[in-house]
């Protein structure tokens, strides 16, 4: 499943992940689910077909959201919660109406926020913060956005910053 996964084949790295989730072998059940979560995501943002993109991203979000209720402890937990936030973002993005895509946003910013401190300060923690941004940005919340922008900086991981991550921090900043 990861080599298909690399390769850009979501679909079938997502059949394949799922027959791991499936049979329950439990030590590798987070990453499959979590690369499950990932490719749905990935689909779901490059999927042009709004209602295929919003299928894409309901589905990531129940893969995000069971591995995070069923192995809250695991590695792979940070790594859901980006998932997470990416999923209903996405969701949002292509909702149906505009008071649905609020609901969604705002689902998506109490989501990440009840992860934020269960979670350990990694690098995965800066899209964290950015997408409680993000999510506060469409709700036109900007002292909330301003407020993630400021604890993002205040980050031990600031300076890891990627080009993309740092460009969304200016542009929510600003």
């Amino acid at each position: 499943g990861q080599l298909m996964f690399d390769r850009r084949e979501f679909e079938a790295a997502i059949e394949e992940f799922f027959k791991v989730h499936d049979e329950r072998s439990i030590p590798y059940a987070p990453t499959a689910l979590l690369r499950m979560a990932q490719a749905q995501v990935e689909l779901a943002n490059f999927t042009t077909d709004r209602d295929r993109s919003r299928d894409h991203a309901r589905r990531a979000v129940v893969w995000a959201e069971t591995l995070l209720r069923d192995f809250a402890h695991s590695p792979e937990a940070t790594g859901a919660t980006v998932a997470l936030g990416r999923a209903l973002l996405r969701e949002a993005a292509v909702a149906e109406d505009a008071e649905t895509s609020l609901l969604v946003y705002d689902r998506c910013r109490k989501a990440l926020w009840a992860r934020v401190m269960k979670l350990r300060d990694t690098v995965e923690m800066l899209d964290v913060w950015l997408l409680m941004g993000k999510a506060a940005f469409h709700l036109e919340q900007p002292s909330d956005v301003y407020e993630s922008m400021q604890t993002l900086r205040e980050s031990p991981n600031f300076e890891d910053l990627s080009d993309r991550q740092f460009r969304d921090y200016h542009f929510l900043l600003g």
